[in-house]
């Protein structure tokens, strides 16, 4: 990893900790689990994703339902989480005591969720529920976001600057910036893994899906990041 990554990674960890500490997401703030988010966390409404899947509920039990799988959202994967103190549990463990913290009830025989709550939630089966994580991890991590954005759109040039011919009056220089743009393009490919690694930490199930749902191109990267 290049020195310039490492200084801007520190520099980057230390602002997500401030914002933590601003945000104050504190699930205990709700006397239950019922309670919409949005009443404890206004900012929440600015979410698309977080939002939409709020907004989708059809009848009460059904809103409840949706407002404690939000809960179990931000028990999971907020910055400031008791279960994400270091080192953290093995994610399988977290995610059922975000289950239970975000109080989804168990079959009283055999003490399993059901399994629309294994599949949607536990195994991120729902596209709209990991849409609502993934607006909600760039909205932690803004910071890593606009890195990986920007990293990755200058890997995009530099490749692309590889690609052109090399022009017979300079040759010359064009070989050597070539060989130049090819080091640079393999250091950058090292940050911008890097990156992702800090914005999914040890959510693979969600690097998984989430890249195939919302980081289609750098277009649609782009558009994302800047909500047009």
């Amino acid at each position: 990893m290049s020195t310039e990554l490492k200084g801007r990674r520190k520099k980057l960890s230390t602002v997500i900790e401030e914002k933590a500490k601003a945000m104050r997401y504190n699930p205990l703030a709700a006397s239950s689990s019922n309670v919409s988010p949005f009443y404890v966390y206004p900012d929440l409404k600015n979410l698309e994703g977080f939002r939409k899947f709020h907004d989708m509920a059809n009848g009460e039990e059904d809103q409840n339902w949706r407002n404690r799988a939000l809960w179990f959202l931000i028990w999971l994967y907020s910055i400031d989480s008791v279960l994400n103190t270091k080192p953290p549990e093995p994610l399988p463990d977290r995610k059922l005591k975000a289950l239970g913290l975000a109080e989804f009830p168990t079959d009283p025989e055999s003490h399993r969720f059901d399994a629309k709550v294994i599949q949607d939630l536990m195994h991120i089966g729902d596209p709209d529920f990991v849409l609502a994580i993934l607006h909600y991890l760039r909205h932690q991590k803004a910071e890593i976001w606009a890195e990986i954005i920007v990293s990755e759109e200058q890997h995009f040039e530099a490749l692309r600057l590889r690609l052109n011919p090399v022009d017979p009056a300079n040759a010359r220089n064009d070989t050597a910036m070539k060989k130049s743009l090819r080091i640079e393009s393999k250091e950058l490919l090292h940050d911008i893994r890097a990156l992702w690694d800090d914005f999914w930490a040890d959510h693979d199930d969600l690097r998984e899906v989430g890249q195939e749902l919302l980081f289609q191109n750098l277009e649609d990267r782009a558009r994302i990041n800047t909500g047009d």
